[in-house]
């Protein structure tokens, strides 16, 4: 799993969600997004690779094509103009942790 200390990665969070990853792509609208966050950290917390995009209430994530997550592992985004995030895994079921934050 992974540890990290958000005062020195400069990451202040908002709000945060977990959300079930399938073989088929989903989307959910970002946490806290009402407060104007400005990073999603998205954290892969399953064995299998999870692509993730960002985009409106119609995003869909695709396998080899959106950002991939690797198992185990955290990436920051910036949201910009962004409210949905999409997500799809590659294989089997897994599980994503999302927190918002400037």
């Amino acid at each position: 799993m992974c540890n990290f200390n958000v005062t020195d990665s400069g990451f202040t969070p908002i709000a945060s969600t977990s959300a079930a990853v399938q073989t088929t792509s989903a989307n959910l609208e970002l946490p806290g997004i009402a407060s104007y966050p400005t990073k999603v950290r998205v954290t892969n917390l399953g064995q299998n690779n999870v692509f993730v995009a960002l985009g409106d209430s119609t995003v869909e994530a695709a396998i080899g094509t959106s950002l991939i997550v690797l198992p185990n592992t955290s990436i920051v985004l910036a949201i910009g103009s962004n409210n949905y995030i999409g997500f799809i895994a590659d294989a089997s079921f897994d599980g994503i942790y999302l927190t918002t934050g400037v």
